[in-house]
């Protein structure tokens, strides 16, 4: 819904502490910064729903030959560009 954003995949990120968090690339008519975009989601979405990490791309989201969002190729390239330790989420430790 974001008047920015053309394209947008999500998938599931590793998380030592939940198993799994959310993750999204997100394919930008401008720039815009991925905080800006994750307050934007939660405006507009529950409060687990709403992507840990945003990933703003420039470029069109990568496709299979068939001209489906090659999610995979996506969330692999996302998550090995992750550094291993993210910023902790609010609230209490």
């Amino acid at each position: 819904m974001h008047p920015a954003v053309r394209e947008a995949c999500a998938y599931a990120v590793p998380d030592d502490r939940l198993g799994e968090e959310v993750g999204a690339t997100v394919y930008t008519s401008e720039p815009v910064a991925p905080e800006q975009l994750r307050a934007f989601a939660a405006a507009h979405l529950a409060r687990y729903e709403v992507p840990r990490y945003v990933i703003c791309s420039a470029e069109p989201l990568a496709r299979t030959p068939s001209g489906k969002i090659w999610k995979r190729h996506i969330r692999d390239a996302a998550v090995a560009g992750l550094s291993p330790s993210p910023a902790p989420r609010g609230g209490a430790s």
